[in-house]
């Protein structure tokens, strides 16, 4: 018994990687090929900035794309190397965050790559974004010996703690992916809510249309037995 079940169990895992690469290709051609464009671009902007700065952090903007009053950066572009997470937090955990990526970004893929189809198109976009962001910040965690590096600079130093910060085009990804995500669970949970009512709706009119049909072959029933009690009546006054 054991056996057997130790086969199949062999089986379906020898199919599942069987089937892997089919998956994968089929959600590459059907819109993972997203994830790459975004994993690039966040890349390419990294290099490109890192190579304009020549590597020297600048510790807020240098350039301001907007800005208000005497020059008060509200969003630019700058260098910084950032070791931990959000706000250079936890740079000590590095090693830690970086596992964590790499295996969040490969169980997303893998779950797109075999429910692509059953899934509704804001969820798979919500995850390509995750998805990007996510390897984007790990290719600099693990192979950057400064960290991960921000190039987006918002605010300045008026600006209270938390509001003014710098970033790069993964963590903007993230941050899209994370909010379309929300809205893709409450789409879905709106759906569903739909789909159970008619469901509902559904059964009900059924057991209706069962009990009007069950009531008529009553009907039927009794007007039969009538009909069978008359005839015998007839005949018994016949007789006599």
């Amino acid at each position: 018994m054991k056996s057997g079940t130790g086969e199949k169990i062999k089986s379906s895992v020898k199919e599942w990687f069987r089937k892997l690469p089919y998956n994968f290709a089929y959600f590459l051609l059907h819109g993972g090929w997203l994830v790459f464009v975004l994993f690039f671009l966040d890349l390419g902007t990294k290099l490109g900035l890192e190579a304009y700065y020549g590597g020297e952090e600048t510790n807020g903007a240098t350039l301001s794309l907007l800005w208000y009053g005497n020059g008060k950066n509200i969003l630019g572009i700058g260098l910084v190397y950032n070791e931990g997470i959000s706000f250079g937090k936890f740079p000590q955990l590095r090693p830690f965050f970086t596992a964590v990526s790499v295996i969040v970004g490969l169980v997303l893929v893998v779950y797109l790559s075999y429910h692509f189809e059953r899934k509704p198109w804001h969820l798979r976009y919500a995850l390509y974004l995750i998805i990007a962001g996510d390897f984007g910040n790990f290719i600099d965690r693990a192979f950057y010996p400064n960290g991960v590096i921000d190039w987006i600079a918002v605010g300045n130093d008026d600006w209270p703690t938390g509001l003014s910060y710098i970033c790069n085009l993964a963590d903007v990804f993230l941050s899209f992916g994370l909010v379309l995500l929300l809205v893709s669970l409450i789409l879905s949970s709106i759906d569903q809510s739909k789909e159970e009512k008619e469901a509902v709706s559904r059964a009900k009119e059924s057991k209706a249309k069962t009990g009007k049909a069950k009531d008529d072959a009553d009907e039927l029933k009794d007007l039969k037995d009538s009909l069978n009690n008359s005839k015998k009546g007839d005949g018994n006054d016949g007789e006599k």
